[in-house]
């Protein structure tokens, strides 16, 4: 879910209801809104990209990934369970 929000001190404004019940736990992985200033090839030097965004994660979605990259280059796919 990705919800945006302004900053006040300690606490952050929803722009929208999220859906989630009063006093639940959450993790918030703070982004600061960048306003494009007009169309433009170069992409900023701290945007984030995909790898930047998902090098939290643990080394085990790494070997998934590259799992997936193979079997996708070996045109190999698996049936989905029904």
């Amino acid at each position: 879910m990705q919800v945006q929000g302004v900053i006040h001190g300690t606490k952050i404004e929803l722009s929208e209801d999220p859906g989630l019940a009063d006093g639940a736990e959450v993790e918030v992985i703070l982004l600061p809104r960048r306003h494009p200033e007009g169309p433009t090839r170069e992409l900023p030097i701290n945007r984030p990209t995909a790898a930047g965004m998902l090098a939290h994660l643990p080394p085990e979605v790494d070997e998934e990934i590259e799992a997936i990259i193979s079997d996708r280059a070996r045109g190999s796919f698996r049936e989905i369970p029904r």
